[in-house]
This record gives structure tokens, sequence and C-alpha cells, in this order.
């Protein structure tokens, strides 16, 4: 059965009770009523030797799914098995819909697109309102109506780089996040921020590189879905600098592959990003003006003071200054900038 038939089936299945006209549930599953029918016969032809579920026809009436009790539950966990998504799946792709679309959802539509049943839809939605706490959202829920999450853009867009969070297993993973996006996007956004590090003679770390290519995905997303970014103000002559040449050169190359325009708002949110991002040393001359004077004081300053603390040369270990200044220049700028650190540790 593909997808329809089978919400055609959840739907009976759920409803065992009720006769249904084929006119309404070809509404509901938009489609034609020869295909509802269509559906029906393929329905019953894959349980025609199975006398526990008949499908019962009355002419004025409708059509109703006739099935044992016993066996209800059988069927139902054979639909679930098809193609099911998992606990943890359901509960990101949900967040993810909240967050992105400026429509309420209902427990109804959401109960029906995962073949479930509208408590644990609530146990889930309980769930992404305490996980949204952290991002300064909120979760927004009206009788007969649905929910939204209401709050600040660059909130949300905190939210969505950080959906991997929501759930406790491989919670620095990335995968469901990419998971969300086309998969045409995700090859050129890599490609690009590839083309990005050889061209300016940096390297970000795999981490670095991983949370600006789900921020830029992030970003195109909001642009298109014409989300508008208020995000902090910046002086002109800032745009001359090297972050900002980094990201005029980069936002450049999409422009022309994704035929959108990136206002200044946007490019001021993919440098606080660039400036947030972990970069590997590597001694060139483009990369020195890329870490703030004051990364390198503290840098030196901690480490100083480790030294005099425990009598280990801890000045003489260039890989700890190395490594430290690469998390501390991400540190001091997520804080700047107002993103999460979720992982301090």
């Amino acid at each position: 059965m593909n997808d329809r038939q089978k919400k055609l089936l959840h739907i009976l299945l759920t409803k065992s009770d009720m006769f249904f006209h084929i006119k309404d549930l070809a509404e509901q599953l938009h489609c034609s009523e020869k295909t509802i029918r269509n559906d029906l016969s393929i329905i019953e032809q894959s349980y025609s030797t199975n006398d526990h579920i008949t499908l019962l026809r009355k002419p004025g009436t409708g059509i109703s799914l006739q099935i044992d009790e016993a066996f209800k539950s059988e069927v139902f966990q054979n639909l679930l098995s098809i193609n099911q998504t998992s606990e943890r799946e359901r509960v990101v792709e949900i967040a993810y819909q909240l967050l992105s679309s400026p429509m309420p959802l209902t427990l109804s539509t959401l109960a029906q697109k995962y073949y479930t049943n509208k408590t644990i839809i609530k146990d889930d939605l309980n769930q992404i309102k305490n996980w949204l706490t952290a991002f300064h959202l909120t979760l927004e829920s009206k009788q007969r109506v649905g929910s939204t999450i209401s709050g600040d853009e660059l909130n949300k867009r905190n939210a969505l780089a950080n959906l991997s969070s929501l759930t406790s297993e491989d919670s620095d993973s990335r995968s469901p996040v990419l998971a969300l996006f086309p998969q045409n996007e995700i090859t050129l956004v890599r490609k690009t921020l590839k083309d990005l590090q050889q061209h300016f003679g940096i390297a970000f770390t795999d981490g670095g590189f991983d949370s600006l290519l789900i921020h830029t995905l992030i970003m195109i997303k909001r642009i298109k879905s014409h989300s508008a970014l208020h995000i902090y103000k910046v002086n002109e002559d800032e745009y001359a600098s090297l972050p900002f040449n980094m990201t005029a050169w980069f936002l450049d190359r999409l422009k022309y592959k994704l035929n959108i325009s990136f206002p200044k708002n946007e490019q001021t949110y993919f440098s606080a990003h660039l400036l947030s991002a972990k970069i590997k040393y590597k001694g060139t001359n483009q990369i020195e003006p890329y870490h703030h004077p004051f990364t390198r004081k503290l840098t030196d300053h901690l480490i100083y003071n480790m030294d005099q603390s425990t009598q280990v040369h801890f000045q003489k270990d260039p890989v700890l200054h190395e490594g430290l200044m690469v998390h501390l220049h991400s540190a001091i700028h997520r804080i700047k900038f107002g993103f999460p650190i979720m992982n301090p540790y």
C-alpha cells in the first residue's frame, strides 16, 4: 500500500464505528472519488483471506471497516511498522514544523500524519514546550485553532539549529537537523563553505563547519519564507572587515546559484556566526586579524594563572594555547551575539 492508502486505512481503523461517504474521504485525502474507490479495492484485496476484517458498504449511508476488536490491534501495529517514524524523529519533525510554519498545527493533523493518537502528540508538544524555554520561545495552544510558537526570529533560528538537543539520544549529532533540508541545498552550501576555507586560507573545526552549514540552510529557508530578521546594528566600517568580506564572497556565490537576495541583516547574521565559528589556527597572514586581540590576551592570562597555580608549565604547550584560543574565540562571540552555548564543557 502507498502512503495515501495507509492513511485511508488508518482513518477507517480509528473510526471503525462510523460510516464514511466516498466524497468526504476524497476531500480529506485530497484526491478524486475514483481514487478512493480504487484504494478501497486494494485495501479489501489485502485482507481478502482474513475473516476478521471486511469493508461494509451501505447505499446512502457510506462505507465502514468492520473488524474484530481482537484483530484491530494487530492490523494497527502492522500499519505502524511500515515506514514508521521513530519517536525521536517525530518530536524533532513536529518542532521543526512549528518553528517553520506561520500557521497553527492541530492535534488531529499531527495525529493523522504520524499514525498515532492525540494523547501522544500532546506529550510531544509538552516536551517541545519545555525545551523551547531555553531559547526564550513560547508554545501557544488554542482549542479548535492549534499550536504555534511565538518569539523573536533570531531565537527561532537558534532553536532550529539546535533541534538535535530536543532529545537526549545523540544530542550532539547534526544529522536529524540536516535531514530536514533539501539535499541539493546541503550539497551546494557544503561545497561553497569548503571553497571559502580554501580561498581565505582558514580551516573550520568539524563542529564549526557543521554549525555554519546548518545556520546557512536555516537562513536560506527563512529568507524564502519571508521571515524578517532584526539583529544588532553594526557600523558601516565593519562591513569592510575580514569577516564581512568573507561573508560577501560566500553569499555572492549562493545568491546566483539559488536566485535569492541576502539583505544586510542576513549578511550580519552570517558574519556573526562566522565570528562565532571555531577556526583552527593556521599561522597564515590572512587568519591573524580574524582572532580578536582580547582572545589572545585572555588565553595567555588563563594559561599563566594555571601555570602559577599548579606549577605545571602549561605555557610551553603550544597545542593547549591554540586549542584554548579556538574555544574562547567562539564562546566570547556566541555570548556577544546572543547565540546559545549548548555544550560548554
